[in-house]
Order: structure tokens, then sequence, then C-alpha cells
């Protein structure tokens, strides 16, 4: 079978290419999932909590007035993208239909794309993310993260779709390998992209939906009314969840001198975790779930002047 790395050239006169070994963890966030098991193929030792935090990722909440499952996706990813530099990934969107609804050129995007298989590790954006973990003629062969019997997973992308009426992605991801930066400015970079996201939430807003404190308004306005996606409030409530989960695994085993900030936003984290689990059983009432969101909303009140905290004193460090 071709290796990875081939040049164009082979491409040409190569039917299948597979990347037997490439494995995208069962994560909520398919998008963090994607990274990391790219990360693991260049044979990064980069933990899974650290590429959640550092690149602000964990740090994140968006929500649809309906609870659409979609609302953990569709919010701007630039600023994640760069932090995620600074921990050795560079990712590089590949779009095939853009946010005002205009679309690319399929047969420029698939070009694109089985370069990308060839040349890095490549992922397709469709309801989730999932690796490319090979492809022929015909078609890229995806991950299943979560197993063969997902719905919202596919086994794999036809070339010809992505000429349809209605392609099965709206893109793909191309992950290259590039140099890492030193711990203390990977963490800084990456805290100073979680506090942009709760004082300039607009800055990751798309239009539909709500970026930032003000998501929580909107999912206790929907659960509220009865008029949601119980589908998607599920969803939601355990992508958040998880990416909360691992803010309380970061700063709990925090790199540094212990402090008193850093403590809290662990407690903080771990409280906020379980109330989005607990809100996510759809057993519950809806004035129940609409509670528990409540509860999480005013706790997350609590995170911005501890992260300044924290950023300001890790600022003080690095002077020195």
């Amino acid at each position: 079978m071709p290796a990875i790395g081939m040049n164009p050239k082979q491409m040409e006169t190569s039917t299948e290419l597979r990347h037997e070994e490439l494995q995208q963890p069962p994560f909520n966030a398919t998008f963090v999932g994607a990274v990391v098991g790219a990360a693991r193929h260049y044979a990064s030792s980069i933990s899974a909590s650290d590429f959640f935090c550092e690149s602000g990722f964990a740090f994140a909440i968006n929500m649809h007035p309906e609870t659409c499952p979609s609302a953990p996706y569709c919010w701007n990813h630039t600023s994640v993208l760069d932090c995620l530099r600074n921990l050795g990934i560079s990712a590089t969107h590949i779009p095939l239909q853009y946010p005002d609804g205009t679309t690319a050129s399929a047969s420029n995007v698939e070009e694109q794309a089985r370069r990308a298989a060839s040349e890095a590790i490549l992922s397709v954006e469709g309801l989730e993310h999932q690796l490319v973990t090979g492809c022929d003629d015909e078609q890229f062969k995806l991950a299943l993260p979560w197993g063969p019997d997902v719905p919202s997973c596919m086994t794999n992308v036809l070339y010809k779709d992505l000429n349809g009426d209605n392609p099965p992605v709206f893109g793909f991801y191309r992950f290259d390998q590039c140099d890492s930066v030193a711990k203390q400015s990977r963490i800084l970079e990456g805290l100073k992209c979680a506090l942009s996201m709760y004082q300039q939430p607009s800055q990751f807003q798309m239009d539909g939906y709500t970026f930032g404190a003000s998501a929580y308004k909107n999912w206790i306005t929907a659960l509220e009314s009865g008029n949601y996606e119980k589908q998607g409030h599920w969803w939601n409530a355990m992508v958040w969840a998880e990416c909360r989960s691992y803010a309380a695994e970061y700063f709990k085993n925090w790199p540094q001198d212990p402090k008193n900030e850093t403590n809290e936003l662990s407690t903080l984290y771990s409280q906020l975790s379980e109330l989005l689990a607990q809100a996510s059983d759809n057993q519950l009432e809806d004035a129940e779930k609409a509670r528990l969101i409540g509860q999480a909303s005013e706790l997350e009140q609590c995170v911005p002047p501890l992260l300044q905290k924290v950023i300001e004193g890790i600022g003080v460090e690095v002077s020195r």
C-alpha cells in the first residue's frame, strides 16, 4: 500500500490509501477527537485535556433557539485553530459549503481533500467530524469513533456525492504537524482564547446561534417554552458537559504552582459538568431541566474573573 506522505505524482497511479493505525477517540466533541487522533498519528504525547483546554475548545458554549444538535459545531473556530498550532497541529479548513450558503467547486474540494489525505491527515466535516482512514478511486473511508451503529456517523463519502444537490459533508479539515511552543505559552494563549469566549462572544458567534453566556438564556427559554428538540437538548448537554469535565481535570492537574484560582476553577468546572450531565436526561420534566441549566448559568458567571487572575499571574511569570 502507498505510504503516508506520497507525492501528487504517486497519487495518479495509486488506487488506494490506508491509514490503518489511525484511531479517533470517542469524544462527544468529535472535532477534538479528530484533532487528538491526528496528533497521536504524529506521535504527540500532549494529553487530551491539554488539547481541549489549550486550544480554548473546552470553554465554548453555543446554542440554537430550538436546541438544534448542530450548536456544538456551528461557531467560529478560527481562534481555536490558531491555538492548535501552539500544540503542534496545523488545521486547515477546506469548506464545501460556506456560512452564507454558497458552495465551493466540488471538483476543486475533492482534489484538495484527496491531496490532503495523501500528504497529511484528513477529516470530514459532516454531522460529526470523522477522520479519513483510507481512500480509493471512489470514496473516502471514515473512522467510526462510537462504533458502527450510530446513525450520525458515516462509513464513507463517495466523491460523486460531493457534486450532488445535497452533499453529505460541509467540508474537510487537513491536519499537518508543525512545531509546538513552550508549555507556558500554550497555557497563556489557550486561557486568553477562553477568556475571549466569555468577554467577546460575538467573535465566535454565527447567524442563528448564540455563543457564550447568553447561550444559557436561549437554552432555558427553549426548555420553558416546551418548543425544543429533545435530541438536540441531550446532545448539547453531553458535549458541553464533556468540555467542562476536561476543564476540571486540566485545572486539577495544573502544571505550575497550585493557586487558589485554579483550585476554584477545577471545582467550578466539575460542578458545571455534573449539572449539564444531569440536565441531559430527557426523562426529566422540562422545568427540572431548566432549573439545572439555570444553576449552570449562574456558576459559569463566576469563571471569567478567576481566568483573568490566572492569566495575569502567568503574564507576570513570563515577564520575569
